[in-house]
């Protein structure tokens, strides 16, 4: 059944809507509700069993962040490494970025002091501001060793009332407790997965019923040919991605999963300008470090990561890729 959704003339306060796609709707363990029974939590309530069972893939994924998180740091932002949104009147990438963070608030839309799961959190950047804006319960989980010490960081020396948490653990099977969580949201984390039904199916375990999933990602508008295809393989070669999955496969996904009011934004527009910045830094990036990765001075993941740099822009308004929020609620 068909609904209603936001058109992009919709407003809120330093937040715009973007272009609504299509609106669909269908009819513990212990006394921790997160990390359940028999897990004991250390400094900062961090659960001390923090198993990632690596596959070749999830490897893969952790490697690519260790190594190039210094990189996201120092060049891009010291709170984030997702695309941000770029509205009339956003004069910074910081504002950029906080827009983001302002819009997956919106579309989780619980009431203050819920328990969220950043499912894939990075250094903490929107969780920190979950956590200290609007008083949830966040934890983090990413399968980055360095990530997660980054965050860890940051969540100590923050205000928030309620500190976020942040652990090591795969965001398909995280081991936290069925219906421990209000709300679940992943930025640009999804992607990575080999099995995105998989992350879907955790999502739906782990949130209580009227629980909110959003989602902002890169999806596949097709299937790519001829110099799409190359700069397509340079892209997701370079972010340690398997493949995009195209947004209409995804989008039944969600739904056979269990999810209903599933609602879906195009935000390509309001991305371009930070593809826009990305490929600039992408190129002088490669123009210093070609030359030094391939004598091994730097590491080469540096190169490849650069190069997808210099291509995603391209991919994205030739329509190859496309980047959407998606919300939804389990029933």
């Amino acid at each position: 059944m068909l609904r209603p959704v936001a058109s992009s003339a919709r407003q809120d306060p330093g937040i715009t809507w973007g272009n609504s796609i299509v609106g669909l709707s269908d009819a513990a363990r212990g006394t921790d509700p997160v990390t359940g029974e028999g897990e004991r939590t250390g400094p900062h309530g961090a659960a001390t069993r923090n198993v990632v069972a690596d596959n070749e893939l999830q490897k893969r994924v952790r490697d690519y962040y260790d190594t190039t998180q210094r990189l996201y740091s120092r060049i891009w932002s010291p709170e984030a490494l997702h695309y941000g949104l770029w509205y009339p009147g956003t004069k910074t990438r910081r504002e950029m970025l906080r827009n983001t963070d302002r819009r997956i608030a919106r579309e989780l839309g619980l009431r203050m002091g819920s328990r969220i799961l950043d499912a894939g959190c990075g250094i903490g950047g929107t969780s920190l501001y979950l956590a200290e804006q609007l008083h949830h319960e966040v934890v983090g989980v990413t399968l980055s060793t360095v990530q997660l010490q980054q965050a860890r960081r940051r969540a100590a020396a923050s205000r928030a009332p309620i500190m976020p948490r942040f652990e090591r653990r795969d965001f398909a099977d995280t081991g936290f407790a069925d219906g421990s969580f209000d709300g679940v949201f992943a930025i640009e984390s999804v992607c990575h997965a080999g099995d995105k039904r998989a992350f879907l199916r955790e999502a739906h375990r782990l949130l209580r019923p009227g629980g909110r999933l959003v989602l902002a990602d890169g999806f596949l508008a097709g299937e790519p040919s001829g110099r799409d295809l190359v700069d397509y393989r340079t892209f997701v070669d370079g972010l340690a991605i398997n493949d995009l999955e195209p947004i209409e496969r995804f989008r039944e996904s969600v739904l056979r999963e269990g999810f209903v009011e599933l609602a879906e934004f195009d935000m390509r527009d309001n991305i371009l300008a930070a593809a826009r910045s990305i490929e600039r830094l992408s190129r002088i990036g490669v123009a210093v470090c070609r030359l030094p990765c391939r004598l091994g001075i730097f590491p080469r993941e540096w190169l490849a990561h650069g190069l997808a740099g210099t291509v995603q822009r391209r991919l994205f308004v030739e329509g190859t890729l496309r980047y959407r929020i998606l919300s939804a609620t389990k029933p």
